[in-house]
């Protein structure tokens, strides 16, 4: 009698996806990646091009700017069973509890869960919201600069 919802493995790998993502961005950039790798890893000693190699192994796969939580979830998703246990040997080392008796409230956890989505969405959503805004100011320095160098085009002829 093991409650389905803590055993998933997205709740697993949430907990390490937080632990890790220390500036909140939803994203394991490299410092974040490579502190993981090291702290499951502990008996492993990367050289810096190891390192580098899996790295830009796992942000060609899954974006440039940093491993987001479904790509973490996908690399212990793997295909053979080998590599799906890693999870539980991973939260061990990490020291990571997760409750897989059923004496924890469902309804607790599940608006514990929903929060913390809301939370990344919020997340998204701001920063969607500050990229955009970037790339606005961007375009109107871009027109003042297009205008300043149309006027001084205009001056050149002139003369």
């Amino acid at each position: 009698g093991h409650c389905p919802e803590h055993e998933a493995l997205e709740w697993k790998v949430a907990k390490v996806f937080v632990m890790f993502d220390l500036d909140a961005d939803g994203l394991l950039c490299t410092e974040e990646l490579e502190n993981l790798m090291r702290r499951v890893n502990p008996h492993m000693e990367f050289s810096k091009e190891h390192m580098a190699s899996i790295v830009s192994e796992v942000f060609n796969l899954y974006g440039p700017t940093g491993l987001p939580f479904p790509g973490l979830l996908a690399t212990y998703k793997a295909d053979d069973e080998a590599a799906q246990g890693n999870i539980d040997h991973d939260l061990q080392v990490l020291g990571i509890e997760v409750a897989t008796a059923c004496t924890c409230n469902m309804e607790m956890v599940k608006a514990r869960t929903a929060e913390e989505a809301a939370q990344l969405r919020r997340q998204i959503k701001d920063l969607t919201a500050s990229k955009e805004q970037a790339v606005a100011e961007q375009a109107a320095r871009l027109a003042e600069v297009e205008a300043r160098a149309g006027e001084l085009e205009r001056q050149v002829e002139r003369q």
